[in-house]
């Protein structure tokens, strides 16, 4: 697998990584909150923008 392939993340599997049902997941890149592509009819996610994420929220919440 190259590396781009690693970098980019379908819907299912950047839900996989944050622990997130599939309906969250689409209400977070519906409102913006993740930045996603849609290609052929599914998101694909840049797996930097699920870590930016992440470490945002944990900067918020700190200790939770």
């Amino acid at each position: 697998m190259s590396s781009i392939e690693q970098e980019i993340l379908s819907l299912e599997e950047a839900g996989r990584l944050l622990r997130l049902r599939k309906r969250t997941m689409y209400r977070l890149l519906k409102n913006g909150a993740i930045p996603g592509v849609k290609i052929g009819g599914q998101w694909r996610i840049r797996r930097e923008d699920i870590l930016r994420l992440f470490v945002r929220n944990q900067k918020s919440h700190p200790g939770g």
